[in-house]
């Protein structure tokens, strides 16, 4: 039987590649396999008493305040919490606090 010397450069390199292609393929599989976070999202209302503040969905509602509002009680959220509220001008105010209204 020969005898194969295995350069420990090879080793690495070949080890590496077979972990990179066996972690894409599970990565693949669960994807999709698994459903979106978003899709799950939408199948419920959050039910825990937290309350987001404006731009943590800015990513899902846009830059608008009103249509970030309208995200949060979409998902179920019933308060929000707005620490630059008095720096806003009177007429953004004006503009939550209508739409608050109409979610109540």
């Amino acid at each position: 039987m020969e005898k194969k010397n295995i350069s420990r450069r090879n080793f690495i390199a070949t080890t590496l590649a077979a972990a990179t292609a066996t972690a894409t393929a599970s990565t693949a599989s669960a994807t999709a396999i698994l459903p979106s976070p978003l899709l799950q999202a939408s199948k419920g209302k959050f039910k825990l008493k937290f309350a987001p503040h404006f731009g943590m969905f800015k990513n899902h509602a846009g830059e608008d305040l009103i249509d970030q509002l309208k995200f949060m009680a979409d998902e179920g959220f019933t308060a929000f919490e707005d620490n630059g509220m008095k720096n806003r001008s009177v007429e953004t105010q004006q503009k939550i606090a209508k739409e608050l209204a109409k979610s109540e």
